[in-house]
């Protein structure tokens, strides 16, 4: 995905991508945005480094859970505002990672990407939007 440039481009082209644990997971999905808009991959020792969500759910736990492990890779959260950010949510009562752009939030899916609830944390991606 380096040679994307805009959120808008990088919505476009993985909307059809199945998910797939350690690569089009819900982290890895969303955190590939800022690997898209800076270049830089906060997340790069976890890519596929999991195969299914039993590893997946024990290397988050072992940074202290999904926030923690968002915090401490990403740094405080903050306002998404009107351009591109990294989010969590809620769907279907689990904590979900997805992209806000634009004011909406997007998550990946088994077949691709949908729009979904507002975020209740959000890390703005400094980049082209």
């Amino acid at each position: 995905m380096a040679e994307l440039l805009t959120a808008d481009e990088y919505l476009r082209a993985t909307a059809s991508q199945p998910f797939a644990w350690g690569r089009t997971d819900c982290v890895m999905w969303a955190t590939g945005l800022i690997v898209t808009l800076t270049g830089r991959d906060p997340f790069a020792d976890l890519r596929g480094a999991y195969h299914g969500p039993r590893l997946a759910y024990q290397l988050m736990e072992a940074e202290g859970g999904m926030v923690t492990m968002f915090e401490r890779r990403l740094g405080a959260a903050g306002d998404a505002g009107a351009g591109a950010a990294v989010c969590l949510a809620r769907l279907s009562g689990r904590l979900t990672a997805g992209i806000c752009n634009r004011g909406r939030g997007v998550f990946k899916t088994a077949c691709g990407i949908a729009p979904g609830p507002a975020p209740f944390l959000a890390w703005p991606v400094e980049g082209r939007r």
